[in-house]
């Protein structure tokens, strides 16, 4: 028989190393097995093998004895079993030689079946080329939720208020309260201008939209009952939403949420028993992936599924979903999104809806980045900027195609459309440095 690991035969940890007392009793408990074994047992190819072993327990006596062997037995053990992970890890990749992903879920099944350490398996796929994912726990999940959306708690105040607006009538001063539903409409209203429509202050500066709030504000300072909701909603677009921008785009998010409240309503509603269904928990995951753009990857839309669970303190793991290793990249021309085995696969694709690269290249730093991204991820270069420029440019030129088809003699109308040119060059100006070079790319 040939020479075994006594860490391997004892059934003991080797990575690390189990403590001196826990080897001692697995010893005595091996002995004390084989030898019961060895006398009732009939089959004289398994009485040879209980010998072969019993011959071993000199040596092993003498490594738990000492350190150094204990030491290097273990880790000769642990070696082979890396070797064996290189191997597996080698056949997973085929032929993909850029960056690929492993989740917790494929850790933990290696950690059963070759017991190394969860350390040593994720150093291992690392050196392989390998981007691990953190493990999924409540605090994980809602630091991801965080990074999107507002607070509940705001939220549930803006609705409030949003309602109440809506069934609140003024005539005199907010006739069009009940077409209001979010703050790019009713900052449309406010403004009384000639922009086409609410899209247009989606495209606004975070700041210029908080001044038409303030603005708004100093107007209704007098303590009238249907004023209440819409001074709260002014008070909240300036102290929790259009403060900055990272909490103007968590807003816009969590605009698209109240589109799912049928959706996330049913899934609450599911049995228990559903929520850890892979089948179940999958499709409702890529469902709600198709609703969101900029969720480019599984973990943010699983995140989002943990909370409409409510499986916040036992979060949804996929078991057996390779599709949640996959790089989900979003088209920023039609919205359809496609999985990539890696990040250079999704670098060179094009949609196959409408032919827009995937990926383009940062105007500053020349890298590739996503075409969704809010900034380029290399140079903080601003790609909101970019799109508020060309918004802008847009916006300008149909403004003079008006005047150049208006007639010369309606002098009131081309100066109104003149000042809203005058005005929106302005907006161009007050974009950072990089937006102003924008005409020369």
């Amino acid at each position: 028989m040939a020479k075994r690991n006594i860490f391997e035969m004892l059934g003991l940890e080797f990575d690390p190393p189990d403590n001196l007392k826990k080897i001692r009793a697995a010893y005595e408990n091996w002995k004390k097995r084989l030898t019961a074994e060895q006398n009732t047992t009939v089959d004289q190819g398994r009485l040879a093998e209980i010998k072969s072993e019993l011959e071993m327990d000199n040596y092993i006596l003498q490594v738990i004895e000492n350190p150094k062997l204990r030491q290097s037995e273990a880790e000769l053990l642990k070696q082979s079993r890396i070797e064996d992970l290189r191997l597996y890890i080698d056949i997973q990749r085929g032929e993909n030689q850029g960056v690929l992903q492993v989740n917790q879920t494929q850790i933990k099944k290696i950690r059963e079946k070759l017991k190394l350490s969860p350390a040593t398996i994720t150093a291992t796929y690392k050196a392989q080329g390998f981007e691990v994912k953190t493990a999924r726990t409540e605090k994980t999940v809602l630091e991801t939720l965080n990074k999107f959306f507002i607070a509940d708690s705001v939220l549930a105040e803006l609705r409030k208020y949003f309602a109440e607006f809506q069934t609140v009538p003024d005539r005199q001063n907010y006739p069009w309260s009940s077409e209001v539903t979010n703050f790019y409409e009713l900052a449309y209203y406010l403004e009384h201008k000639i922009e086409p429509s609410p899209e247009f202050y989606k495209r606004c500066d975070t700041a210029e939209l908080c001044e038409i709030f303030k603005k708004e504000a100093k107007k209704i300072s007098a303590p009238i009952p249907a004023w209440r909701p819409l001074k709260a909603l002014l008070n909240l677009a300036e102290t929790q939403i259009f403060n900055n921008d990272d909490n103007r785009f968590k807003y816009d998010h969590s605009l698209k949420i109240k589109t799912l409240d049928d959706f996330f309503a049913k899934i609450k509603a599911a049995p228990e028993m559903f929520k850890h269904d892979r089948n179940f928990a999958d499709n409702c995951i890529n469902r709600i992936r198709k609703n969101f753009e900029n969720f480019l990857n599984y973990e943010q839309s699983a995140a989002l599924y943990n909370k409409a669970a409510g499986i916040l303190n036992d979060p949804y793991e996929s078991v057996d979903n390779a599709m949640e290793n996959f790089f989900c990249v979003t088209c920023g021309n039609c919205g359809s999104f496609e999985n990539f085995r890696t990040h250079e696969d999704a670098e060179r694709a094009k949609c196959k809806i409408c032919g827009e690269n995937f990926f383009v290249e940062c105007p500053k730093c020349l890298k590739k980045v996503p075409y969704t991204v809010d900034h380029c991820p290399h140079c903080d270069f601003s790609f909101n900027e970019l799109r508020r420029y060309n918004y802008y440019v847009s916006y300008m030129n149909s403004l003079l195609d008006l005047i150049n088809r208006g007639s010369k003699s309606d002098s009131e109308d081309v100066n109104k459309l003149m000042n809203e040119v005058v005005k929106t060059l302005a907006k161009t100006k007050t974009l950072k440095p990089e937006s102003i070079d924008l005409r020369k790319i």
